[in-house]
C-alpha cells in the first residue's frame, strides 16, 4: 500500500496509523510509554514519513549511527520503521532509524522518570523553548510551560532543525498551506519560537520548518 501525505486530513490519518504501529510494537516489547508520549512520538514519526516521501533526510554521523545500533531499543525502532515503510512504500535509511531510536530512548527515559525533560535537551534548545513559551503566555494567554513531554518532543525536533538552519538546508513541507489554513493559531505559536531564534542568531526558519513545529502545538493544544 502506498499513501502520499498531501493534506492535513491525510496527515491526521497517517498519525493515527503510526500510533497504532507504535503501540503494537512497544507493547510487544514491554516498553512503557504514556499515552501522551505515544502521541508525541507518533507526531515525530509522521513528520519523518513526510520528509522521507519528499526525499528530505536528516544526516547523522557514522559514529552516532553505530552508537544507536548498539542500543537495545534499536530493533524496536527498526520494526516500527519497517512497518511504516511497508504501509507507505518508503525506505528508512540507517540514520533515520537511529534518530527514531534516540526519540524512543529519550521518551522512555522521561516516562520512567529516569531523567527530567531538561536533561534530554541541550541548554540552548531549552532556553529557546522556554523564552518562546514565556512570550506565548504573555501574548496569547496560554501556558505550556508545565507540559514537560511537549517541551521534550518539540525540543528533539528543534535540535536537528537548528543544525539544518545553520547549514542552510531547510526542509520543504507539502502540508504548509494546509497547516496554515486549518491551524493558523498553532502556526503563529510556532512562529514565536522562530522569532526567538532569529533574535539570537539572526537566522530565520522558513514557513515549511515552522509548519512542522506547529504540528507539535496542534498535539499539545488538543491535550489541554
Amino acid at each position: 500500500m502506498s499513501t502520499k501525505i498531501m493534506t492535513s486530513e491525510s496527515f491526521n490519518e497517517v498519525k493515527s496509523n503510526v500510533q497504532e504501529i507504535l503501540s503494537s510494537n512497544v507493547e510487544k516489547n514491554n516498553i512503557f510509554l504514556s499515552s501522551h508520549s505515544k502521541k508525541n512520538l507518533a507526531t515525530h514519526l509522521s513528520i519523518t514519513t513526510i520528509r522521507i516521501q519528499n526525499r528530505n533526510y536528516i544526516p547523522l554521523s557514522k559514529a552516532k549511527v553505530l552508537e544507536y545500533q548498539e542500543d537495545e531499543l534499536y530493533p524496536v525502532a527498526k520494526d516500527i520503521c519497517d512497518s511504516i515503510a511497508s504501509q507507505y512504500a518508503i525506505e528508512f535509511p540507517e540514520n533515520e532509524i537511529s534518530l527514531v531510536t534516540m526519540y524512543l530512548r529519550k521518551t522512555n527515559a522521561l516516562d520512567l522518570e529516569i531523567t527530567t525533560g531538561i536533561d534530554l535537551l541541550d541548554d540552548q534548545t531549552y532556553t529557546y523553548i522556554k523564552t518562546a513559551l514565556t512570550r506565548i503566555k504573555e501574548k496569547y494567554d496560554v501556558d505550556f510551560s508545565n507540559k514537560q513531554k511537549f517541551i521534550v518532543s518539540i525540543g528533539l525536533h528543534l535540535e536537528p532543525a537548528l543544525e539544518r538552519l545553520q547549514e542552510n538546508r531547510q526542509l520543504t513541507n507539502p502540508l504548509t498551506a494546509q497547516i496554515k489554513q486549518r491551524h493558523m493559531r498553532e502556526f503563529n505559536l510556532a512562529a514565536e519560537l522562530r522569532d526567538v531564534i532569529k533574535d539570537d542568531i539572526d537566522m530565520e526558519f522558513n514557513d515549511d520548518e515552522v509548519a512542522f513545529l506547529a504540528l507539535h502545538f496542534v498535539v499539545v493544544t488538543k491535550q489541554k
